[in-house]
This record gives C-alpha cells, sequence and structure tokens, in this order.
C-alpha cells in the first residue's frame, strides 16, 4: 500500500490529552452527535462574541466551528474514496487557508448551527452505515504523524477534532468573558 509510516498505538493528543485508541467505532456517533450538540450550544451562548479572537493567534469560536464543520465533510469525502479506491490519493484539508477561501467572515451562529450539525449527521451517516470490512479499509493521514490509518481510526480522528475544539470554543468563552 502506501509507504508511510506504521502507526503507533496509544497516541495522544499533547493539547487535551485525547486518546485515539480508546475509542470504539460503535462510539463514535453518539459522541460526536454530543459534541456538536454542546459546541452550538456554545456558539450560541457567546453571543456577539462568537466571531471575535480572543487573541490573535487563537481562532475565534465561529472559526473553529467551520473548521470543524469543514473537517466533518473532507473527512466524509476521503473516507467514501477510500471505500472505493485501495490506494487513495487524497488531497490536504488546507486547515489555514480555509479560513480566508472558505469566507468564514461570511458565517453567522444561525447559518454553523445548521451547517455543523448537517455535516456531523452525513459524516455520522457515512461511517455508521460502513460495512465492518471497510472500516478497516486503510488510507493516508498526515495528522498527527503521517501514517496510514484505518478508517475506524479516522473516524476516532474526527471526534477528537470535536472533543479538541469543543474545548478550544469553551476557552475562548471563558477568555472573553474575563
Amino acid at each position: 500500500m502506501h509507504e508511510v509510516n506504521a502507526v503507533t498505538t496509544n497516541e495522544q493528543c499533547d493539547v487535551c490529552g485525547f486518546i485515539w485508541d480508546e475509542i470504539q467505532a460503535g462510539q463514535i456517533s453518539a459522541l460526536l452527535s454530543s459534541a456538536t450538540g454542546q459546541l452550538c450550544e456554545l456558539l450560541i451562548a457567546q453571543g456577539d462574541r462568537v466571531a471575535r479572537r480572543p487573541e490573535p493567534e487563537r481562532w475565534s469560536s465561529l472559526e473553529y466551528a467551520a473548521h470543524l464543520r469543514d473537517v466533518y465533510l473532507s473527512i466524509r469525502d476521503r473516507m467514501v474514496v477510500a471505500c472505493v479506491e485501495l490506494e487513495p490519493t487524497l488531497p490536504p484539508l488546507y486547515r489555514e487557508e480555509r479560513v480566508a477561501f472558505g469566507f468564514y467572515e461570511l458565517d453567522t451562529v444561525d447559518d454553523m448551527v445548521t451547517e455543523l450539525t448537517t455535516a456531523a449527521t452525513l459524516f455520522n451517516k457515512v461511517f455508521t452505515q460502513m460495512p465492518d470490512g471497510l472500516r478497516e479499509r486503510r488510507m493516508p493521514f498526515a495528522f498527527p504523524v503521517a501514517a496510514t490509518r484505518t478508517l475506524s481510526w479516522i473516524a476516532s480522528q474526527v471526534y477528537h477534532e470535536a472533543f479538541h475544539h469543543l474545548g478550544d470554543v469553551r476557552v475562548n468563552g471563558e477568555l472573553l468573558s474575563a
């Protein structure tokens, strides 16, 4: 398959402490829906502060949510390709470029709540309906280190994104309230 580093087990996010191997495929849909719902509630609660960056190096809560929406949609599409192609070649997400070229500044809270919820639902629909054999298909993935990953592991990564950025939005709310 791809000539990429082997995957190590028990990888942990240095920032939020998330451990990918602790999440089972059967948990992902409920966890993702819950985290998305919580994030949407925080966006609404932050009111007019939602689009403000609390610090220059931090995104606004609305930007974190837009990024998460794009992750859901992008990874969903990548998974479909990986189900069809044995050795898919996939474009990068272009995380930073999406802030400008994704026109995040045009997003509103109402639109984001709808889009984020819809994107999570679409991701969950693809992943939960995927036959078990396909969940073990592999595709290249660059984060946290370049490696070939199973689609189940990548679904855990999608939940990590929700979990991690839910934390970012909580911190933003605290910083903007101070």
